[in-house]
C-alpha cells in the first residue's frame, strides 16, 4: 500500500505542485498501476477544507 500526500504549492520551469490530492502521481509512477494499492490523501485545515499550502 502506498499512501501519498500532495506537496505545498510551488511552481518552477520543470516541476510544479498545486497542493491538491488529485495531482498526486508519484505512487502511480512507482507502481505503474499494478501490484499495489495507492491512495492520495489531502491535508485538511481546521475548516475541513483542502489545505493546498501548509
Amino acid at each position: 500500500m502506498i499512501v501519498e500526500y500532495p506537496g505545498n504549492i510551488f511552481f518552477t520551469p520543470v516541476c510544479h505542485s498545486t497542493g491538491r490530492p488529485e495531482q498526486c502521481v508519484i505512487g502511480y509512477g512507482m507502481t505503474r498501476g499494478a501490484g499495489a494499492i495507492w491512495i492520495s490523501l489531502p491535508f485538511i485545515d481546521a475548516a475541513d477544507q483542502v489545505a493546498e499550502n501548509g
